[in-house]
């Protein structure tokens, strides 16, 4: 069995078509977005998640991202996701 054929047989589902599945929600109106999504303790983002806050900030959410909490001294440590 294929990984894909696996999680439907057991009614499962992968994370980016899970993800994929909130975005289309998203667009289609059908999620209540907040007004602030904050973002901490991430070294970076799959392209998958990076879509889903473009998502969301494309929808009016204002997407706030903390920098990397241990390296406030060292801008070549920190993070940008977009």
């Amino acid at each position: 069995l294929t990984f894909q054929e696996h999680c439907e047989n057991n009614h499962w589902i992968d994370f980016n078509t899970l993800v994929s599945k909130i975005i289309e929600y998203i667009k289609n109106k059908l999620v209540t977005l907040p007004d602030e999504i904050i973002v901490a303790g991430f070294t970076e983002l799959s392209p998958i998640q990076q879509t889903l806050l473009k998502t969301c900030e494309t929808e009016g959410t204002q997407i706030s991202v903390l920098e990397n909490l241990y390296s406030y001294d060292d801008p070549s440590k920190q993070t940008s996701f977009y």
